[in-house]
């Protein structure tokens, strides 16, 4: 499952999302850390998968888009947000940050 959230911060919506099974977990590579305890409510929201996520970035005009994990990076991909490969690994976790400006 993924958890997610639309923040609306100066009339943009940013949708955070994130593989359940991360939330509450500290990722660390080097000098770039991600502590998903810490910020755990930027992406806990509502829960879906995949494919429910998709739909959701379809239907809710998107500004910018924040996901963590396997399942929440193959869903902004296959609602081509981004392309396939673009995502930054953090301890062996797929992470990615779409603007669109």
């Amino acid at each position: 499952m993924i958890c997610f959230k639309i923040h609306i911060k100066q009339r943009k919506r940013i949708l955070a999302a994130c593989d359940e099974g991360l939330l509450g977990k500290k990722l660390s590579e080097g000098k770039i850390v991600m502590d998903l305890k810490k910020h755990r409510g930027f992406y806990e929201g509502e829960k879906t998968d995949g494919a429910g996520l998709v739909e959701e970035i379809k239907k809710r005009g998107i500004d910018s888009y924040n996901f963590v994990g396997k399942e929440s990076v193959a869903a902004g991909v296959k609602a081509k947000v981004m392309e396939e490969g673009c995502e930054q690994m953090v301890a062996g976790v797929p992470h990615v940050q779409v603007y669109r400006i």
